[in-house]
């Protein structure tokens, strides 16, 4: 693989990442306002499958010598802007 290829891959993989650990976010902030825990618990269901995905990205990208991603965006994910 060349140094451009792998470049292409590491954005690509970090894309991946930042979609899937926003999700987390989300769909945790989501469940922290929800008064149904049957609702509040598929919330975070969908949380924890959304990290753990975001956590296979972070692996690879490991594996192909980038450094951990670091999430700097709001704890609330889109939570905000999506319930408007």
């Amino acid at each position: 693989m060349t140094s451009f290829d792998k470049k292409k891959l590491l954005a690509a993989l970090e894309a991946n990442w930042r979609a899937e650990i926003e999700g987390h976010y989300t769909y945790t902030a989501f469940a922290k306002r929800r008064n149904r825990s049957q609702r509040r618990h598929a919330l975070r269901g969908l949380a924890a499958a959304e990290k753990h995905h975001a956590d296979l990205w972070a692996g690879r990208m490991r594996e192909l010598g980038a450094p951990a991603p670091q999430y700097a965006g709001d704890l609330s994910g889109q939570a905000d802007s999506l319930a408007n």
